[in-house]
């Protein structure tokens, strides 16, 4: 059995929680989180960022009366796939690197009310 490598739960986002990044050009764009942790989130996207770029973010938890969670990561992996009609994807993983205290707590918050007992 292979062993789990990740030292933070992940939760799944069950709706669509979108992302405006900021990438090095100043392009903003609009992506779907897929699963959020306190160390970082993946997303899809069809605009690629390269590995060990920078982001800023903005994004809404559902059932979080509306705060925004904000702050800056570093795109550490991307793997491109193709959806159901034949489009590229790219799945990317993005490591925290500065997070408000509030935007902190709320993940936190989430994360925990989320997680299945016992984890």
């Amino acid at each position: 059995m292979k062993s789990e490598r990740r030292l933070y739960k992940r939760v799944k986002l069950p709706n669509a929680c979108m992302i405006c990044r900021d990438d090095a050009g100043g392009k903003m764009n609009v992506s779907t989180i897929f699963d959020l942790s306190e160390n970082g989130l993946g997303f899809y996207t069809r605009e690629v960022p390269a590995v060990g770029s920078e982001i800023r973010f903005d994004f809404i938890l559902p059932k979080k009366n509306g705060r925004p969670v904000n702050g800056t990561g570093k795109v550490v992996w991307v793997a491109t796939l193709r959806d159901i009609f034949g489009d590229n994807l790219t799945r990317c993983g993005v490591k925290f690197k500065n997070l408000p205290p509030d935007s902190v707590q709320i993940i936190h918050n989430y994360i925990r009310a989320a997680a299945p007992a016992g984890q």
